[in-house]
């Protein structure tokens, strides 16, 4: 097998296996980023992987793990190791591990090069090293990075290797990775939804009373601050039974109410967007121990700048009572963390930044802040419109990056509630 991988016959059903590769991933600063979202992908699909190890940037140790990989699944999906340095070791692994030569594919370098020249850096002898391949595997082009990857049939077995960097190896896996999994297989029937604000214990008893015993459809949860993905899959040899998947989510949306933030499965800062664009609203935020979360989510989707007139982070009180307008008396007597602070923020949101929206979030991140009147974990935001203001308290456990998120999704939830209850021009 040589050439470029796009869509070819595909796997069956086949046992999936999936190998983060880099040092760094067994550490405690860094964890792996792309296996749940490729889990979620999967999920939509009626896939799912059955293993995921984790494996340090030596040859003999991903040796090893490919070896036991190997004996108990069929598809093995790697990401990382890819990269110009020393410590890239997958290519090198996997032509070991195969008995096949490492040769520079022409395609390839043509790539590597373009890439290059691009950016105006010069083409040295480690970087065309990314344009190394087993003799005989099939090269996955990666538009976004120098990194290609490797697709190869290994004794009845497929080896796939993927860049490590999210924004080069998820676009790679939706081209030419799920299309090698799913071929020309039936696909069946899916769903997806989020819903937010409330746990993913909450999720499954509300599921457990939609989705009958005996149904054939499975229901996939992905959990992430304030908000939880959900995915439903109907399986091809059940499509038309007594239950079916059209019957479930129309069930879904009637018992989640105004905690379904999205029927097709958007992240709040989509649906928020959403909202806004269709009603010609603009946006402004005060924040404070989020430290800049909310200001980041709202600006990730795509078009903000026609919407967001702008943010400040006011972490300190004597900037949100000089610069935000917000009372030293109530930060005294509530804390800034709290529903007269939200509220007061929110307002101020609009009337300084000039703005329709206003939002206001607040925590004590943790774990070492804190005190009785504000304790580690809250959470207080507002949402004001015109002629209407409304906070909501919450109180939530995590690292600090999980509960600066969570302020931060809670407020855009709040004004997405605000927004749909009160129609199509608040």
């Amino acid at each position: 097998m040589s050439g470029k991988v796009t869509e070819q016959d595909g796997v069956g059903e086949s046992i999936i296996e999936g190998i983060a590769i880099g040092s760094e991933l067994l550490g405690p600063e860094k964890t792996d980023k792309n296996f749940p979202y490729f889990a979620a992908e999967l999920a939509q699909l009626g896939l799912e992987f059955s293993y995921k190890t984790v494996v340090g940037d030596t040859v003999s140790s991903l040796l090893g793990v490919l070896d036991v990989a190997l004996r108990r699944s069929d598809v093995l999906i790697c990401t990382g190791g890819l990269g110009p340095t020393t410590d890239d070791v997958t290519r090198a692994a996997i032509s070991h591990l195969t008995e096949l030569p490492l040769v520079e594919n022409d395609e390839a370098l043509t790539l590597v090069r373009n890439y290059y020249t691009r950016r105006g850096i010069p083409l040295t002898h480690k970087a065309r090293r990314q344009a190394l391949l087993p003799a005989g595997s099939a090269m996955i082009e990666n538009e976004a990075g120098p990194a290609q990857g490797i697709l190869i049939e290994f004794r009845d077995k497929v080896i796939i290797a993927l860049p490590g960097p999210p924004s080069e190896n998820r676009p790679m896996f939706h081209r030419a990775v799920l299309p090698r999994l799913l071929g020309t297989r039936s696909r069946g029937e899916s769903r997806t939804f989020t819903v937010a604000g409330i746990s993913e214990a909450e999720i499954a008893e509300q599921m457990s009373r939609v989705i009958d015993p005996s149904s054939p459809i499975k229901l996939s949860v992905y959990p992430s601050p304030w908000e939880v993905k959900c995915s439903l899959f109907e399986p091809p040899s059940e499509l038309g039974s007594t239950q079916n998947i059209a019957a479930v989510m129309e069930k879904t949306i009637s018992a989640f109410g105004d905690n379904l933030a999205s029927s097709q499965g958007e992240s709040l800062e989509e649906v928020f967007s959403r909202l806004i664009n269709e009603r010609s609203l603009s946006v402004g935020v005060i924040e404070g121990g989020t430290g800049g979360a909310l200001s980041m989510l709202i600006t990730r989707a795509a078009g903000a700048a026609s919407y967001f007139k702008g943010g400040i982070v006011a972490y300190c009180n004597a900037i949100k009572e000089h610069l935000c307008h917000i009372s030293k008396e109530t930060m005294d007597r509530a804390g800034a963390v709290s529903k007269e602070a939200a509220e007061m923020g929110a307002v101020m949101a609009r009337s300084v930044l000039e703005a329709d929206v206003g939002l206001y979030a607040s925590c004590i991140a943790g774990p070492e802040e804190g005190s009785d009147l504000e304790p580690a974990g809250s959470i207080f935001v507002g949402c004001a419109l015109e002629g209407w203001c409304e906070s909501r308290q919450s109180a939530f456990s995590g690292d600090r990056e999980s509960i600066r998120l969570c302020a931060a999704r809670a407020a855009i939830d709040l004004a997405r509630r605000a927004l749909t209850s009160q129609g199509p021009h608040p």
